[in-house]
């Protein structure tokens, strides 16, 4: 009775699921293009039936044809990454920016990173660059990444500093950082007061816990002066320790030395009272 029992529960489970996936099909048929993505959803992850790619991909082409744009980006995907198709990336990078252009962000990402390889023939970084400012504009945060790491790399910073805006103001603590290091090293020569821009990133960079940007804080406090600057060992002592909290070993060093200065010089200040109330 117990194998009968539990044989009756899968057939009727295997039964809720066939006739979910007769309903999709059904409604595929007549013309419901989201029913025929959900259909192909089912065969390329095995939910319910029996994964096979090749049944996806023939429903994601229907959906696609029906300007479902997860649709078309997800064939993309397939050819890219060679699942049930021949890998091919000039086919992907089609269907990703068909996606793209159905309102898909994650396919004018993904069309972008395929023009960014070097080693494809399809290889285009100016087509790579106007697909992640398109998705970046629709506030795929990835994609303002992408790009602004990519003028990073080719020392083009002036280009990047929107993309890295864009991302400090979602709150992503890398976009702070980076805006924080380029004013910093890069842009401060050019203009002495980009020191307060930069310390300005690096303090919400720092509140968002991205340790290099504490770190750094804690650095520019404990010099004498910088740019208009005053030392602040305080400050210093608590963002070297709020980078030390972040496992930054760096930080931990510098402020243990920060610790060990901070006594000599008070030390030394105490002596110096000490001879004046003498004399």
């Amino acid at each position: 009775m117990r194998h009968l029992f539990f044989a009756l529960i899968t057939l009727s489970l295997f039964s809720a699921c066939s006739e979910k996936q007769d309903e999709l099909f059904t409604q595929c048929e007549q013309g419901n293009f989201n029913s025929c993505y959900a259909h192909g959803l089912k065969f390329s992850r095995g939910n319910g039936v029996r994964k096979n790619m090749h049944k996806a991909l023939n429903f994601f082409e229907k959906a696609c044809d029906g300007s479902v744009a997860k649709a078309c980006s997800h064939i993309g995907f397939l050819y890219q990454t060679g699942q049930g198709v021949e890998k091919n990336y000039a086919t992907s990078v089609a269907y990703y920016e068909k996606g793209c252009q159905l309102g898909d962000i994650g396919g004018c990402n993904n069309a972008a990173w395929v023009y960014e390889q070097k080693d494809d023939p399809i290889y285009n970084m100016k087509k790579s660059l106007t697909m992640y400012q398109l998705a970046c504009e629709q506030n795929d945060m990835l994609a303002c990444q992408n790009i602004s790491n990519y003028y990073i790399r080719t020392q083009n910073y002036q280009p990047a500093l929107p993309f890295l805006e864009k991302m400090c103001d979602k709150n992503k603590k890398d976009g702070c950082r980076d805006l924080g290091f380029i004013y910093f090293y890069i842009l401060q020569s050019e203009d002495k007061t980009n020191i307060h821009k930069s310390m300005e990133y690096l303090k919400k960079g720092c509140d968002l816990k991205e340790k290099m940007s504490c770190n750094l804080l804690g650095s520019i406090y404990a010099q004498k002066e910088l740019n208009g600057v005053s030392q602040d060992l305080t400050l210093s002592q608590k963002y070297l320790d709020q980078a030390c909290q972040l496992n930054d070993q760096q930080a931990c060093d510098r402020s243990d030395i920060l610790e060990i200065y901070k006594m000599l010089e008070n030390w030394q200040q105490n002596n110096a009272n000490n001879d004046k109330q003498q004399k």
